[in-house]
């Protein structure tokens, strides 16, 4: 290595002669910013399409598991046969879907319209629900239900997870492109 070192040393005005044509900074600079724009562009419609697939993976098995396991018990005795500890797990996701769907609602959307249709598609899970609801009612304490109702509180709240990590994504993006273009302007 001593000897490459020496060759660059002894030859160093060779190396040094060529400087980057008028602009290269600029160009670079340039190109950067479109490989960050590739990045980083993602928008709310890939959300939608994403809990539009989820809603419709929920919504078919929902209605395969109705078509398949109903049967007839009425609606009164139902709810009383329904385990306490049902009903407090119930009550826990409930309020974790409530928070979520409040920090969704509160976000500052470009698009109005965009946080439309998510919230549309956030009640549109909820009709998944009142099926299930219905098949507790003819079903109480079949865990088969029970596991049911569970499963789609989790995924509600995974889909919605994902919905405000985006969301928080998002909103970092346009944060530091606001900042880097005010301090470009600086």
């Amino acid at each position: 290595m001593s000897r490459i070192e020496d060759i660059i040393k002894n030859n160093k005005e060779q190396f040094d002669d060529l400087e980057p044509k008028e602009g290269h900074f600029e160009r670079f600079a340039q190109k950067l910013e479109q490989y960050h724009k590739k990045r980083k562009h993602f928008s709310v419609s890939f959300l939608l399409k994403v809990a539009a697939v989820a809603i419709l993976l929920i919504v078919s098995g929902v209605w395969v598991f109705d078509q398949f396991w109903q049967s007839g018990i009425p609606e009164k005795f139902a709810y009383q046969k329904i385990d306490p500890e049902f009903k407090e797990t119930q009550m826990y996701y409930t309020t974790q879907v409530q928070k979520r769907y409040n920090k969704i609602k509160s976000f500052e959307f470009n698009d109005k319209q965009q946080k439309q249709m998510l919230l549309e598609e956030i009640h549109e899970m909820d009709s998944i629900y009142y099926n299930i609801r219905q098949d507790i009612k003819t079903n109480p304490n079949d865990p088969r239900v029970i596991h049911a109702m569970i499963k789609h509180y989790q995924m509600k709240l995974e889909v919605m997870d994902q919905i405000l990590n985006q969301l928080k994504s998002i909103e970092n993006i346009n944060q530091n492109k606001q900042q880097s273009h005010e301090n470009k302007e600086i």
